[in-house]
């Protein structure tokens, strides 16, 4: 029996040791499968918070396209106006200019009622 007990021994204590190892490898399997969770939660999270992001700067975007329109129409009708006190300008420098050659001219309306005057007026 003695023979037999040593090995016999050595097989116990080597299961007793492999149960030890099992024992921790499942306790670091479940830690692992803990953890792997905790960054799974994470990860869903970052990427709702990405997606929230990105849907904030499309409607920013979206803002800035909107203003700049606002802001080019009324620049847009500014220019007009601008062009339209131009031309009104012109016209009235134009008038200004024909004015002042008809009184240089003597007013010639006079010599020509003078010369159309009915006869025994």
């Amino acid at each position: 029996m003695f023979a037999l007990k040593a090995p016999v021994e050595s097989v116990s204590a080597a299961s007793t040791e492999m149960l030890s190892s099992t024992e921790a490898m499942a306790a670091t399997t479940e830690e692992t499968s803990r953890q792997s969770s905790v960054v799974a939660a994470a990860s869903e999270e970052a990427t709702t918070n990405v997606q929230t992001v990105a849907s904030a700067a499309e409607e920013l975007a979206s803002s800035i396209d909107e203003i700049g329109r606002q802001v080019a129409e009324p620049a847009g009708i500014a220019e007009g106006a601008v062009e339209e006190a131009r031309v009104t300008s012109e016209t009235v420098k134009s008038l200004s200019e024909a004015s002042q050659k008809y009184r240089r001219s003597g007013q010639p309306h006079q010599r020509y009622r003078r010369a159309n005057k009915p006869a025994g007026a």
